[in-house]
């Protein structure tokens, strides 16, 4: 799984029979991925630390592609294709692009574990486009930020990804536009997933 942050779906892919590997740049994330008991992997996905035609299969899931230039976004792709084997799988989730365009949610507030997360989004039109979010972590009741960052997702749309895989070497099998498994809208789904 690449990017897998704090390993949200490494159990699961255990649970139905694979043998998951974790990669994330981050070792904070990693450090709470580790509770999984998943091998985990401190690494770059731009320059993956893997031998070519490791895996069977490789995820990038919850929008964990995006956050390089473009140029470096084909990278990412490209390297996911390096290291899989003959006919292994490739999913991607993304966002929808036009979905985000046309309803750009600028403000939102939600509690977990006690905090309050707020974020706000806007959207940059440079280089393609991008929606850059600004999250505040607050404690129950105070103003004062515990945690506050950014963070930059290029807003590729649904076309120029596909083709982005396909210019990759990956060949599309399946898309849906959410995880319940309906079909990919332009105008109404929130996501976009690949299978390749």
């Amino acid at each position: 799984d690449v990017g897998c942050g704090t390993g949200r779906h490494l159990p699961g892919i255990r649970e139905r029979g694979g043998e998951p590997v974790g990669l994330d740049l981050s070792p904070s994330l990693l450090e709470e991925a580790a509770r999984t008991g998943v091998p985990l992997v401190r690494g770059d996905m731009r320059a993956l630390p893997f031998a070519e035609c490791r895996f069977d299969g490789l995820t990038s899931l919850f929008t964990s592609f995006g956050y390089f230039s473009r140029d470096e976004d084909r990278t990412v792709v490209q390297e996911a294709v390096r290291v899989l084997r003959p006919a292994g799988f490739h999913v991607l989730d993304f966002l929808n692009r036009d979905r985000v365009l046309a309803h750009p949610n600028p403000e939102s507030e939600r509690e977990s574990r006690g905090w309050r997360i707020r974020e706000r989004r806007r959207i940059e039109d440079e280089d393609g486009g991008r929606v850059v979010k600004r999250v505040t972590v607050l404690g129950e009741s105070s103003e004062e930020p515990v945690v506050d960052y950014e963070e930059r997702v290029n807003l590729w749309g649904a076309a120029e990804l596909t083709e982005l895989l396909r210019a990759s070497g990956l060949r599309v099998l399946r898309e849906w536009g959410e995880y319940d498994g309906a079909s990919f809208d332009p105008r109404a789904s929130s996501r976009h997933v690949w299978l390749s």
